[in-house]
């Protein structure tokens, strides 16, 4: 599944050879994430930094509109933390640790000056390791990869910068991310403390990209 996307993007890369122009690079950079939904009771959830790197092919179809497709490793999940009698904060209790491949296709907005745009679409998470750890057993993760949806849907909403550098391109961007579909579907009686939930959060990027034809 995650090889046709990619065909599917060389494949309009070479039909549009002509016209079109076609930047590909690298990114990386952290994810600020945080689950959302149902919560165990006197809980809360806290977010959690996790790093995210991968590639990106941009084809621009029109003057000011880039498909971009960015096939990465991410880190993701939350804190989960509990109000306690006599202590004024939540106390933090448990992590929970969610490590995806992800293919999101984007598309990019150029404002008129091409330093700036705007960005949104959708992206498919596939789990690779799913695990939660009480914060006071550090290094004890227990494997949850069994209640954890076999695909994650997210939509991306963002805004960017690019810094020419001769004729390669540095982007500096930031987005907010909202999950589609419960990537803990239903309660299960093994892992009550982890009910339905959704991810959700903010990334922040550096990518540097070449042009490969079309300049």
């Amino acid at each position: 599944m995650r090889i046709k996307y990619i065909l599917v993007v060389v494949l309009l890369a070479l039909f549009f050879r002509g016209n079109a122009q076609l930047n590909v690079g690298a990114f990386g950079g952290i994810n600020m994430s945080k689950l959302k939904g149902d919560k165990p009771k006197n809980a809360s959830y806290t977010s959690s930094l996790g790093m995210e790197f991968g590639l990106l092919l941009d084809l621009k179809l029109s003057d000011h509109v880039i498909m971009s497709l960015q096939p990465s490793y991410a880190q993701k999940g939350s804190k989960i933390s509990f109000t306690v009698s006599n202590v004024d904060e939540p106390v933090d209790s448990l992590r929970i640790g969610l490590e995806y491949i992800e293919i999101p296709i984007l598309f990019k907005i150029d404002a008129n000056n091409k330093r700036f745009y705007a960005l949104g679409g959708l992206e498919a998470g596939f789990p690779v390791r799913a695990w939660a750890e009480y914060i006071n057993q550090p290094g004890e993760k227990e494997d949850i990869s069994s209640i954890v949806s076999k695909i994650n849907v997210v939509m991306h909403f963002g805004v960017g910068y690019r810094i020419p550098l001769g004729k390669t391109i540095l982007s500096i961007e930031g987005r907010y991310l909202q999950g589609l579909n419960n990537v803990i579907g239903q309660e299960n009686p093994n892992y009550p403390y982890i009910p339905r939930v959704k991810t959700g959060g903010f990334k922040f990027l550096v990518s540097y990209e070449i042009p490969l034809f079309g300049q």
